[in-house]
């Protein structure tokens, strides 16, 4: 007489159902670390060039705006060939 199989058990399905509300975490890959060290520090560099650029320019408004002349370092025409 052979014995009979034992019944399927019953899978834990909360092991298999994801949380409602939680999305599962992605792998981080050296690959998108990587690119996204590269934009944080290009949108730096650029950001900084910005300020550097506007600051220069409002003290030359600045100065223009109190009726001065010499805002502007003079134009070196030795480069020029004359």
């Amino acid at each position: 007489m052979t014995t009979p199989a034992p019944p399927p058990r019953a899978k834990d399905a909360s092991k298999h159902r994801p949380r409602s509300g939680t999305p599962e975490p992605e792998e981080k890959s050296p690959g998108r670390v990587v690119f996204f060290l590269v934009t944080v520090a290009a949108l730096i560099v650029g950001g900084w060039y910005l300020i550097d650029g506007m600051s220069q320019n409002s003290r030359l408004e600045d100065c223009t705006m109190a009726g001065r002349r010499n805002c502007v370092p003079p134009i070196d025409t030795s480069k020029f060939g004359r």
